[in-house]
């Protein structure tokens, strides 16, 4: 009787089981560096809303003609400004993505939801050519869809569809 129960499997079995193992090994081994290069390759901050300004008006490069007070004319455009930092990049052959959606409520001075200044401003998938600190929205709101003058509330809520990370703001504006 032999000793040790491996003693029992003839030889070539025994150094077969071996190769087997050590093929799975040296796979479990590739699997986990590969994943761990992929997660050096996700840069993940915590989703901020860095800047948030009425402005005037804001022009294609996000120039912004800042509207301190937030008072407007009934009828007239509200712009707002958003610069946002903390959203995930993903490195690929193709650039740096990134994947921001931007949703707006916007509430009249009567408690009401404004349907018409109401819904996904952005839903960004997009590649930059470089990997970026910052990210530049603006919002118009057309008011002259309303014209209840007072108090309107603007919730701001921004996702990152990448790391699912999401932060809001709310502001207000005044019509006159």
């Amino acid at each position: 009787m032999p000793e040790y129960p491996y003693e029992k499997i003839e030889e070539p079995r025994r150094k077969a089981w071996i190769w087997v193992l050590v093929v799975l090994i040296m796979v479990v081994a590739g699997v986990l560096v590969y994943l761990g290069s992929i997660k050096e390759k996700i840069e993940v901050t915590e989703l901020e809303i860095e800047e948030l300004k009425f402005c005037s008006y804001i022009d294609e490069e996000y120039n912004c003609e800042e509207n301190p007070d937030a008072v407007y004319p009934v009828g007239s455009n509200v712009y707002i400004y958003l610069k946002l930092k903390g959203f995930s990049q993903i490195e690929k052959p193709e650039g740096w993505l990134i994947a921001v959606k931007e949703d707006i409520r916007t509430i009249d001075p009567n408690g009401e939801e404004v349907v018409s200044l109401t819904g996904t401003i952005a839903d960004l998938g997009d590649y930059m050519t470089e990997k970026s600190e910052h990210l530049q929205l603006k919002n118009v709101l057309h008011t002259s869809l309303t014209d209840v003058p007072g108090e309107y509330a603007v919730v701001v809520l921004i996702k990152d569809k990448i790391d699912l990370d999401e932060t809001s703001k709310i502001v207000k504006f005044i019509l006159q």
